[in-house]
């Protein structure tokens, strides 16, 4: 979980994951995309397809796909992120389903997962409800800090 103050080089890293789900957004109607890793290095990503939306009750579903994707990483980031990109400003309870399924996977592992929601305006931690909003984000020139280990 993501409380305040936020450590300001993950700060900084998460609103990097906001430019680039900001400019992949543009002209496209995207998924909405389930990242491990760290925004602007190594990550991965996952589709959330509408036939997964329709399983997101499934909360041993979604713990295993947390973990594949975690694991898909070999161990070789140690400030691994989760994040869910996705349209809207709005929660949604998916947020939530989401965010259990991610701490889930972060006892099973034994290893801490910050989890957040992505939008085009800013983060959100949906069980702290720490985030940061922006009226216009600006693309970047250089890649974000890498977050400091917890």
């Amino acid at each position: 979980m993501i409380t305040e103050p936020t450590d300001g080089a993950l700060a900084e890293v998460l609103r990097h994951a906001v430019r680039q789900h900001t400019m992949n957004l543009r002209g496209r109607a995207a998924e909405p995309t389930l990242h491990a890793g760290v925004p602007g290095g190594r990550q991965v990503a996952f589709a959330v397809t509408a036939a997964l939306r329709r399983t997101e009750s499934d909360h041993a579903l979604l713990v295993d796909v947390v973990e594949a994707l975690v694991r898909s990483l070999g161990g070789h980031e140690p400030n691994t992120i989760v994040w869910l990109t996705r349209r809207g400003q709005d929660e949604e309870v998916g947020d939530l389903r989401w965010a259990a399924a991610v701490r889930t996977a972060a006892t099973e592992l034994e290893r801490p997962l910050p989890f957040v929601v992505v939008t085009r305006v800013g983060w959100r931690d949906p069980l702290t409800g720490v985030g940061r909003r922006w009226a216009r984000v600006r693309a970047s020139v250089r890649p974000p800090p890498s977050p400091t280990p917890r």
